[in-house]
């Protein structure tokens, strides 16, 4: 965004002449450390390429790569990569939440949160992918987006070669390493890597299924489990074993075929009595069969 202001000044005959400023003021709508690639950007990330116009800019930037947090908030020991962004969370401490909604009452510290918060309801999705078309309300999502046409996969583990293309996928998958399960269920104390994982068994408890099929109007508390099911109505299955031409339309079905098959492999041990199966769902079976009590 460029601005030009006319400056209107006084000449020595006291006369009034509009002179136009040859300043032009730039408006950057980017984050402070995001990269400007500009002819004189020297410092470049060597996980994604971008470009840095200081050494500083890009030390901050490859944080994001390495999930580096050095900023710790001294009241909940949440992190941050930058100083701004632990500033920004230190308001939700304060209190200083000045910013509401009109739609659901909650309240946020600053207006850009709200901002984007409001395009939950009003649908509004104004960044728009050129590949694809496809419309987001937040610009992170669709730059997380573009990396599904770019590959790109700038976020690396530091325990395998496994990389990721967002941040938080690869902070979920870094507790497969730890064995850290931060998101505890209210009801019953069981814990989760991923809050994702935390909302979906919450409706094991409140009997909700808000996903429905619309072919046979059955209903899901998952989108994973609804996504299977209408399989049965297509036929595709997308999962194909790697030893033999067998196919299915789930992958734990295609994983159970392989060890029951192939690899005769039983990872799944009954708590009780100790016999082994080859998948979850016969292990249930068994204890359903022989240890339920009556």
């Amino acid at each position: 965004m460029r601005l030009r202001k006319r400056v209107a000044s006084k000449s020595s005959e006291g006369e009034k002449s509009s002179l136009s400023c040859s300043v032009s003021v730039e408006f950057s709508l980017a984050r402070p450390e995001e990269p400007h690639d500009e002819k004189g950007s020297l410092e470049v990330c060597a996980d994604c390429n971008r470009r840095f116009a200081s050494p500083q800019g890009l030390k901050i930037h490859q944080q994001r790569h390495t999930g580096e947090k050095p900023f710790v908030c001294t009241e909940c020991n949440a992190s941050f990569y930058d100083a701004p962004g632990l500033r920004s969370h230190s308001l939700v401490h304060t209190g200083e939440m000045r910013y509401a909604c009109v739609h659901c009452k909650r309240n946020f510290a600053h207006g850009g949160t709200l901002k984007c918060h409001l395009r939950t309801h009003t649908g509004e999705r104004p960044y728009v992918c050129r590949e694809c078309h496809q419309s987001f309300s937040h610009h992170a999502t669709l730059t997380s987006h573009m990396r599904t046409h770019t590959g790109q996969k700038p976020f690396a583990c530091r325990e395998c070669p496994a990389r990721f293309t967002q941040q938080s996928h690869l902070n979920a998958h870094s507790r497969t390493h730890t064995g850290e399960k931060p998101f505890m269920c209210t009801e019953c104390k069981k814990t989760f890597r991923q809050t994702s994982h935390l909302k979906a068994h919450m409706r094991t408890h409140t009997g909700e299924k808000p996903c429905v099929c619309h072919i046979c109007d059955v209903r899901f508390a998952l989108v994973q489990s609804l996504k299977a099911h209408l399989r049965l109505h297509t036929g595709e299955k997308p999962y194909s074993c790697p030893e033999c031409d067998a196919r299915f339309a789930r992958n734990g079905s295609r994983n159970s075929h392989f060890r029951r098959v192939h690899t005769k492999d039983k990872p799944c041990v009954c708590t009780v009595c100790h016999m082994k199966f080859h998948c979850t769902r016969e292990m249930k079976t068994h204890v359903r069969r022989l240890h339920a009590h009556p």
